[in-house]
C-alpha cells in the first residue's frame, strides 16, 4: 500500500442564487510508491471544498451544491471550474 497525500489542485469562484459568492477548491488524492519499475505516483480521487471546509457536489460543469445545514446550489463561469 502506497502513502497518500492530499493536494491542492485548483481554485474557483461561484456565486448562489441570492448573490453570496463562494471560493471553492479542488483536491486531489496522491498516491506514491515504488514498484519493481522504480518510484511511481497516481492521482486518485479529487473532492471540492468551499474556504470554510464544506463539502461540495459536483453537478456537472459550471454547476454545484455546497453541503450544509441546508444544500446551497451555486454556479460558475470560472474557465479553471471543473
Amino acid at each position: 500500500m502506497s502513502p497518500e497525500t492530499i493536494k491542492h489542485t485548483g481554485t474557483f469562484s461561484a456565486k448562489a442564487e441570492d448573490g453570496r459568492e463562494y471560493v471553492i477548491y479542488e483536491y486531489s488524492q496522491l498516491y506514491e510508491g515504488r514498484d519493481f519499475n522504480g518510484p511511481f505516483s497516481s492521482e486518485g480521487r479529487k473532492f471540492l471544498r468551499t474556504q470554510d471546509g464544506k463539502s461540495v457536489n459536483r453537478e456537472a460543469k459550471g454547476r454545484y451544491t455546497i453541503i450544509d445545514v441546508e444544500r446551497i446550489p451555486v454556479t460558475s463561469d470560472d474557465p479553471s471550474a471543473p
